[in-house]
C-alpha cells in the first residue's frame, strides 16, 4: 500500500530527533512513516526537508517538488489544507496534533466534508473536545527507540526532578511551588527546567518580552536549585529522563496530547502532574505517580518521591514496565487495521450513523 504524508510546518525528515530536538508532533511524523515503511508499505513524505533524503525505507522529498500521481492514503499532517493536495487518493486522513477548535471553522469542516476524510487524533481527551460529527478515530502515539530500553539501576537516582513545561503561567506557577513548598522540605534537590526559549535568554539571546518576568523568576530561583537547561535530541533526552527521579508536569489546558509525559513514563520516571488533557491517559494515578488537584497535594507528593526510595521505587517499576511501553510498530499495526477494507470497528463510525463506513473512498 502506497501512503503519502504531506506537512508543512518545519525542515526536518526521520534521522532529525535522534541529533536535535523537535516538538511531540514532529517527532511523531518522524516515526510512523517509517514504523509503517518496516512493514512493507511504500511511504512517501512531502515536507520541508531541504533534500530528497531516504531514512528508514521512507522517501523524504522536498515539499516543493514534484509528486507522484497516486496513493492509496494521503495523510494531512495537522493543516486541513494539505488535504486539498492533488495526488490521487482513495482515503484521506487528517492527523490533527493540536487542540481540535480549529476544525470547526467553515474552512475546515468544509475540507472535511469535501474529501469525505477521517480525522486522526492521538488521545481520546481530543476527541472529546472536539465533539463534532465527522468521522474520526484515536490512535495513540508512541514512543521513539531511545526511551524504550528497559530501565536498569542499582540505586535510587539523586533527588532531581525535571519539566517540560512550555514556559507561560503553568512554568511560573510550578517555579513558585517549587521555591515556596517543595525547596524548604528538601534543600539538596533540584528541579531542571527543559526550555529552549529560558536557554536561549540564558545565553544572552532575545527572547519575546512577555517571558521576561518568567526568565528573572527563574534565575532568582536557582538559589533554590532551579536549573535552565537546554533540550536534547531523544537519546540525550532519554538519558535525562532515566537519571531523573520525578517528571513535574503542569500541562497548558489546550495540550491535549501530552507528547513528553509519555516519553518520560516509558522510561521509568514517576510523574506529578495536574489533571489535564491527555494525562489520566498517560499515566496511572498512584501506580506511576499522581494526578493531584491543586498545589499542596503536588508539593506534598513530589517531595515524597524525591526523599522516599521505596515510593519511588515502587512507581518507577510501574512506569517502566515493558507492558506499558508502546512502540510506533504498534501505532502502525492500528492504523493498518484502520486502513483495511474489511469489516469496519465501531469505534470509526459517525457518532449518530453506525451503519455508514467512515473510511469510505475520499473522491
Amino acid at each position: 500500500m502506497r501512503i503519502v504524508f504531506f506537512d508543512d510546518s518545519l525542515p526536518f525528515d526521520g534521522s532529525t530527533p535522534d541529533n536535535r530536538p523537535l516538538g511531540g508532533a514532529e517527532k511523531a511524523l518522524a516515526a510512523l512513516p517509517g514504523a509503517l515503511a518496516a512493514r512493507g508499505h511504500d511511504v512517501i513524505v512531502y515536507n520541508r526537508t531541504p533534500d530528497a533524503v531516504p531514512v528508514a525505507g521512507v522517501k523524504w522529498q522536498p515539499l516543493s517538488g514534484p509528486k507522484v500521481a497516486s496513493a492509496d492514503v494521503l495523510v494531512a499532517f495537522r493543516r486541513p489544507g494539505l488535504l486539498d493536495e492533488t495526488v490521487n487518493a482513495g482515503r484521506r486522513l487528517l492527523w490533527a496534533t493540536a487542540h481540535p477548535s480549529y476544525l470547526h471553522t467553515e474552512a475546515a469542516d468544509s475540507l472535511l466534508v469535501r474529501h469525505n476524510a477521517v480525522i486522526l487524533f492521538s488521545s481520546e481527551a481530543q476527541r472529546a473536545a472536539y465533539g463534532g460529527q465527522r468521522p474520526n478515530l484515536v490512535i495513540p502515539p508512541g514512543v521513539r527507540m531511545p526511551y524504550l530500553a528497559a530501565v536498569e539501576r542499582e540505586n535510587a537516582p539523586a533527588p532531581v526532578a525535571l519539566t517540560t513545561v512550555h514556559p507561560g503561567p503553568e512554568l511560573e506557577w510550578l517555579i513558585a511551588v517549587w521555591t515556596e513548598m517543595i525547596h524548604p522540605q528538601i534543600p539538596h534537590a533540584r528541579l531542571k527546567v527543559f526550555s529552549a526559549l529560558l536557554a536561549r535568554a540564558q545565553r544572552g539571546e532575545a527572547i519575546p518580552e512577555a517571558l521576561h518576568g518568567l526568565y528573572a523568576q527563574a534565575r532568582l530561583a536557582q538559589v533554590k536549585g532551579v536549573e535552565i537547561c537546554e533540550p536534547q535530541g531523544d537519546r540525550a533526552m532519554a538519558e535525562e529522563y532515566r537519571n531523573a527521579r520525578v517528571h513535574l508536569y503542569v500541562p497548558p489546558m489546550e495540550d491535549l496530547i501530552n507528547w513528553t509525559l509519555l516519553e518520560s513514563q516509558s522510561c521509568g520516571v514517576p510523574a506529578v502532574a495536574l489533571s489535564r488533557g491527555a494525562v489520566e491517559e498517560r499515566l496511572s494515578n498512584g501506580q506511576t505517580g499522581y494526578v493531584v488537584p491543586d498545589a499542596d497535594a503536588f508539593a506534598n507528593v513530589t517531595a515524597q518521591i524525591l526523599s522516599d526510595d521505596g515510593v519511588h521505587a515502587s512507581l518507577s517499576e510501574a512506569a517502566g514496565d515493558l507492558s506499558r511501553k508502546r512502540t510506533w510498530d504498534q501505532v502502525a499495526g492500528q492504523m493498518e487495521l484502520m486502513l483495511g477494507f474489511d469489516r469496519q470497528p465501531e469505534s470509526l463510525m459517525e457518532p449518530d450513523d453506525r451503519a455508514e463506513n467512515p473510511l469510505g473512498a475520499g473522491e
